[in-house]
Parts: structure tokens; C-alpha cells; sequence
């Protein structure tokens, strides 16, 4: 198994375990985190013997989110052209995972929020503990999230969340549709390799042609152009909210001057 500085990643029979272990940074989703985890979904996928893949998080936390501590030596990233290129990847590395012939189950413990919930959208099922926290804060920045959720809660219900900043519970995104099931902090890992060990009985090829089946389905209603919209979208966002005439403009003075728990604090 690879060695990995920003998750672990173990085997139990025939299930990958992955968890993002960064809880100094909240588990925050930076450069390398993000990094770390295609090679880990990369390392599953090839492993004959991996039937699932479970994804948690270290402590008390699945993921904040984006890690927004500018990087050292690099300039901000502000055009559109730029914010193509950046999305654009990410929007490809999110797509193999998704056409992965392993399912992947994302077990959610704490907040799952802004970009980790991104990803989190991108598995093929969720189960959430109680403590679960999902939702979209960027939208005090003047961000944007990609489209994948109106396509499990509804449009109504989605843009309550996007346009509200509001974040739900574990209970109420069982309620709406947007998690398998909500269960006790304690049961959550029990439940999720569970699941996964009742999938992994079967065939690999039977377990991959019913998930693509599906996806296929997913894609024949509108799935990949919508997020291949949402890129667009996403890109033209955040190039706009950096420039100066903007009400965003001054946070991420705020950020660059004074760092993320001030820029944090100007945005709530």
C-alpha cells in the first residue's frame, strides 16, 4: 500500500478504508490532500482485491473544506482562463472517481462543507452520523458550488442551501434525500463497512456494469452537462468576486492581510 502525508489509507478484506487525516487543518482540502486522495482512489481501483471504498474523516470532522490559506509562492488565481484551468481538473479528477467500477461510500462525521462537500456529492452513496454538518458557506464570499445537487434534493431545496449559506444536519439530509441514512456518531464506521462488506460479496463484474448502469442513467438526465455548466460557471464566479468593485473584494484583503481566521470572521 502507497504511503500517503495527508490520509490513511488501510484494507479490511475486501474494502479500501481512506481517511483524510489532516485534523490540525480541519482536514481542510488543499493541493496536496486533494492529491493524496486520487492516489489512494487511483491505488484502490487497481487493487484486484478491492471490491468498495469507504471515505471518513480523522477526529471529529469529515472536511471544512477548501483549504483557504493562500499557497507560499504563488500568485492568486483571478482570470477566467485561470479558474478554467483550475476547475476544469478538478472537475476530471471528480469524474474518474465517479466512473470508478469500485462504489465509493463517503461515511460523514462533522462538518462536510464548501468543496469537501463537492466531493462528498460525488460518491456513490452517503451515510451520515448525527454530528453530520453539510452545506455551501462559500456563498458569504461570493462563491459558488458545482450542480450535482439539485439532482438529489431538488431545486427548490437547492437553492434554499446555495442561496442561504445554511448548513443542515445529518437528520434533516436523510429527511430531503441527500444521505442513504443518518445513524449515531458511534455506529457510523460499523454501518458504512457494513455496507460495503455486503457489496463486496459479489461479483467485481457484476458490481461494476450495475454502477455504471446507473451512472448511465444519471447521465442520460442531464448529469454531466449540467457539471460541465457548473465549471463554467464556477470559473466565471470566482474570477468575478476578486475583482475590486465587488462587496468580495475587501475580504480577501482581509485574507491576504490578515489571514483565514480574520477572513473568516469578516465573512460570517
Amino acid at each position: 500500500m502507497g504511503e500517503y502525508a495527508y490520509l490513511l489509507y488501510e484494507k479490511q478484506q475486501r474494502v479500501a478504508v481512506v481517511t483524510l487525516n489532516r485534523p490540525e487543518r480541519r482536514n481542510a482540502l488543499g493541493r496536496e490532500m486533494r492529491r493524496d486522495l486520487m492516489a489512494a482512489f487511483q491505488e484502490a481501483e487497481a487493487d484486484e482485491d478491492v471490491r468498495a471504498v469507504v471515505v471518513t474523516g480523522a477526529g471529529d470532522i469529515w472536511s471544512a473544506g477548501a483549504d483557504m490559506t493562500p499557497p507560499a509562492g504563488r500568485e492568486a488565481t483571478n482570470t477566467v482562463e485561470e479558474w478554467l484551468m483550475v476547475k476544469r481538473q478538478l472537475f476530471l479528477d471528480q469524474l474518474w472517481v465517479r466512473n470508478m467500477s469500485k462504489p465509493t461510500i463517503s461515511a460523514v462525521n462533522g462538518y462536510c462543507l464548501g468543496a469537501a462537500f463537492e466531493w462528498c456529492l460525488n460518491m456513490d452513496m452517503i451515510i451520515a452520523a448525527e454530528s453530520a454538518r453539510f452545506g455551501g458557506p462559500e456563498l458569504h464570499h461570493g462563491s459558488i458550488q458545482l450542480t450535482r445537487l439539485p439532482f438529489y434534493v431538488g431545486f427548490q431545496m437547492a437553492k434554499k442551501m446555495y442561496l442561504t449559506g445554511d448548513m443542515i444536519t445529518g437528520r434533516e439530509a436523510e429527511r430531503i434525500g441527500l444521505v442513504m441514512e443518518c445513524v449515531p456518531d458511534d455506529q457510523l464506521m460499523e454501518v458504512a463497512l457494513k455496507l460495503a462488506g455486503r457489496i463486496s460479496k459479489n461479483s467485481p463484474q457484476a458490481i461494476m456494469f450495475n454502477k455504471w448502469m446507473i451512472d448511465s442513467v444519471a447521465d442520460s438526465m442531464g448529469w454531466m452537462n449540467a457539471l460541465s455548466q457548473g465549471v463554467l460557471w464556477d470559473s466565471v464566479c470566482h474570477s468575478v468576486m476578486h475583482q475590486p468593485h465587488t462587496e468580495t473584494a475587501e475580504l480577501f484583503k482581509i485574507q491576504k492581510e490578515k489571514g483565514v481566521k480574520a477572513f473568516i470572521k469578516a465573512r460570517e
